[in-house]
């Protein structure tokens, strides 16, 4: 097995089809639906011969706590 990598859109292909193989299903709302998905987040990923066997993604968001910005 290889390092955790950051993921980009050109991985985008890889982790369609490890959603498919772990969830034994479609995304809800489809391809098109993950793909914006991807494309919010920021996702890691390991390799084991040129496929992808593991991702976890973070969800980058902001808030305020009583008007002071926390980001």
């Amino acid at each position: 097995m290889g390092q955790p990598i950051k993921l980009g859109q050109n991985d985008f292909e890889s982790v369609y089809d490890l959603y498919r193989y772990a969830f034994h299903k479609e995304p809800r709302g489809g391809k098109d639906a993950l793909r914006y998905f991807f494309g919010q987040t920021i996702a890691y990923g390991e390799f084991d011969a040129q496929q992808l066997t593991s991702q976890v993604t973070q969800i980058p968001f902001h808030s305020k706590s009583i008007g002071v910005n926390n980001c």
